[in-house]
């Protein structure tokens, strides 16, 4: 099975905007194929190993969306909010969507950085086109959420709204998870208590951004991550003009990939790969695609 991901709001793919999208796979050969039947004219798509990255960066950011349009229609009417304020939310959502993924099995870091992670953060955040985001204002402007009495009322009240904004459902299960793994998820937390009518919304935004500005809402996403991220073994030299190197080593290899610090940070492009392949094999000639055009040292 693979998984379509990445920043495509309908609209704009349906007008033949330019856009980019994952294919994730934890088979290299599947994600490949998807790749293949999806690209041409003006989508592009790359292929990813890290299927619970992806499913864990698609899936928080409807959430800190709702966050982010509760925002953006309180800074229509306040002089301390604005631009600045939303990047510093959008940055503290990242941050707990890396959090939460490495918590659920994420094997790349790189995810978080690529149009799996900020890309379709962003656009979700901050496109017209984002339900999310449309919600969250809502909230706000509307007081759309005011008759209901919990979380459950409001999901049962989505299809009166007219569309169906997904983060109010992630809200739930996400707050199930991170009460089942002790986790810390200010932001989603934050939403959950709005959706669920424990606070007010306005309150509990300002709330959330003064603990960010305090730096108390900044979660440290390796914390309590368990193992170090899987990544590729840094490749030999091949001996071929230019020092390539091959896309792969012997079976049972493993280890970092290069740009990786030993602390899971990472230097290293979006869409690297790990192989554990021979280098003649036929696969492994066939996932060089998959290794993205910013890296030629790599192979």
């Amino acid at each position: 099975m693979a998984f379509i991901s990445g920043p495509s709001h309908a609209e704009e793919v349906s007008r033949g905007k330019l856009t980019g999208l994952i294919s994730a796979c934890r088979s290299g050969r599947i994600s490949i194929r998807f790749r293949e039947l999806l690209s041409g004219g003006r989508l592009v798509v790359f292929s990813s190993l890290d299927v619970r990255g992806v499913e864990i960066s698609a899936a928080l950011k409807n959430v800190v969306a709702i966050a982010f349009g509760m925002l953006d229609a309180l800074k229509e009417s306040s002089e301390e909010f604005g631009d600045n304020t939303e990047s510093l939310l959008l940055a503290a959502g990242l941050n707990e969507i890396q959090y939460l993924g490495r918590r659920m099995g994420a094997t790349h870091p790189e995810t978080f950085t690529s149009i799996a992670g900020v890309g379709d953060l962003d656009v979700t955040c901050r496109s017209i086109y984002g339900r999310n985001r449309r919600f969250g204002r809502e909230i706000i402007l509307k007081r759309l959420i005011e008759d209901c009495s919990s979380i459950d009322d409001v999901i049962a009240s989505l299809p009166r709204f007219g569309y169906i904004p997904e983060g109010v459902i992630t809200a739930k299960h996400v707050h199930t998870i991170a009460a089942q793994k002790k986790l810390t998820l200010p932001i989603a937390g934050g939403v959950y208590r709005v959706l669920n009518r424990e606070v007010e919304p306005i309150a509990e935004l300002e709330r959330m951004l003064g603990r960010i500005s305090e730096g108390r809402e900044q979660v440290d996403p390796r914390a309590g991550a368990g193992p170090p991220i899987k990544s590729c073994q840094e490749l030999p030299a091949h001996g071929r003009p230019g020092g390539r190197r091959p896309l792969g080593r012997a079976p049972g290899l493993s280890g970092r990939a290069p740009g990786l610090s030993a602390a899971g940070g990472s230097q290293s492009p979006a869409w690297y790969c790990w192989i554990v392949l021979t280098p003649s094999s036929p696969f492994t000639r066939a996932l060089i695609p998959c290794v993205y055009a910013s890296a030629p040292e790599w192979w």
